[in-house]
């Protein structure tokens, strides 16, 4: 009924607005049997005609016209009222109805109605006046709905196809996307999940083409709350704000490293631990992913461990370095580089060394403790200048060798 319905609507409202359904000019005629032939859409069977002569004496409402079916032009005017199915027309040609009518010669049953002004063309059913039932209203973007509706609005079970966009399938309520429906994007992307007024809210999940999958909660068609994100391998879980991880989570990369801990706009910020994959380990503070703030690196296999301050991921200030080979350094580093004042100290040959460090070298002043003996004066590259005595080899057992490095 409904397609017929269709067909029948196109082939009056683009005959009435002198368009064909392909888009061509045709020839509106004086006589409406004539355009509507002129159409090439209707059968015989279809065609209507206006009662010229009493056009502009009809006793009907003043906003509306009546466009007489073939068969019943000869019927009386209160006989042609009392028919079920009747063709009207708004006075300024603004909106057309074809379809059934009640008692009360309001819109009732099946029908069809355009309304020029907005565009909006409706079939489908009616009781009272009103669009409730199922039915098909089409947009003057080429968008077009598919369901039922309550009093005029999209209520319950519906598809939506949006021109350019996508096709959700779910619940209305009030007009409005809501309850649990699928949109199906057109560049790939789907969307399973709770709606509320036209927006995600609630529970759902986003696939997207490029490995990409979020399940979670949503606020107003934002990532809000807790959810999952898998994105070409790595997967996040935890809080979310606004569209960005925020709050505290965990992410697990691809390659097996896992960093626990607060999040910001800005990535890992806050508080937070990073395990490497090969056994490395931070726990302290981070900034937009760094290690920055007080914070402590250990190494696998208890080989050792840096503890103090950090700056783009390396030893930056004051800190502590001890390794497996009981060497230890006490001091102030840069850019990952003992460098600044510290003491160095080795517990099993029991030497010691307090003073300048440039660059992991000992150089400027300084104090040499050994057994039974102690060297102060000026120092570079490991060795005392003026003086044969290297202790450069003490230094070189004990370089960082820049594991503190994020690689």
């Amino acid at each position: 009924m409904i397609n017929q319905l269709g067909k029948r609507v196109l082939a009056i409202i683009f005959s009435y607005t002198g368009i064909d359904l392909f888009g061509k000019l045709i020839f509106v005629c004086k006589d409406w049997n004539e355009a509507i032939k002129n159409s090439k859409v209707y059968h015989e069977a279809m065609l209507y005609e206006i009662c010229k002569p009493n056009w502009d004496k009809l006793e009907i409402p003043i906003n509306k016209r009546v466009l007489i079916p073939e068969f019943s032009k000869n019927k009386t005017w209160p006989e042609i009222f009392k028919m079920k199915h009747k063709i009207v027309f708004a006075k300024d040609g603004n909106s057309f109805y074809e379809g059934s009518f009640d008692e009360n010669n309001k819109y009732h049953g099946q029908g069809i109605i355009y309304k020029k002004k907005d565009g909006v063309i409706y079939i489908g059913n009616f009781e009272h006046g009103l669009v409730t039932g199922f039915g098909k209203r089409i947009y003057p973007d080429m968008s077009y709905y598919e369901g039922n509706f309550l009093n005029s609005k999209r209520q319950g079970y519906g598809v939506l196809y949006l021109h350019e966009v996508g096709v959700y399938t779910g619940n209305f309520e009030n007009d409005l996307r809501s309850g649990y429906g699928i949109m199906k994007y057109d560049n790939g992307s789907t969307y399973e999940g709770d709606f509320e007024s036209d927006m995600t809210n609630g529970l759902g999940t986003f696939k997207s083409g490029n490995n990409y999958i979020y399940t979670g909660e949503w606020y107003n068609n934002t990532r809000c709350g807790y959810g999952t994100l898998i994105h070409k391998g790595s997967i996040y879980e935890g809080e979310w704000s606004g569209n960005q991880s925020y709050g505290y989570g965990c992410v697990t990369l691809k390659n097996g490293s896992r960093y626990t801990g607060q999040f910001t706009g800005a990535g890992w910020t806050g508080n937070g631990i990073f395990d490497w994959y090969d056994g490395r380990k931070y726990t302290g503070k981070f900034n937009a992913g760094d290690h920055h703030g007080l914070g402590e690196l250990t190494f696998p296999n208890n080989i050792g461990y840096v503890l103090g301050d950090f700056k783009n991921n390396k030893p930056d200030g004051l800190g502590i370095v001890n390794f497996k080979s009981n060497h230890t350094y006490c001091g102030e580093f840069k850019n990952g580089d003992r460098d600044g004042k510290g003491a160095l100290y080795n517990s099993k040959k029991k030497r010691y060394f307090k003073g300048n460090f440039e660059r992991n070298q000992i150089k400027g002043d300084g104090i040499y403790y050994m057994e039974n003996q102690t060297i102060e004066g000026q120092f570079n590259d490991g060795f005392l200048i003026s003086t044969d005595l290297d202790v450069g080899k003490v230094d070189k057992d004990i370089l960082l060798r820049n594991e503190y490095d994020d690689n």
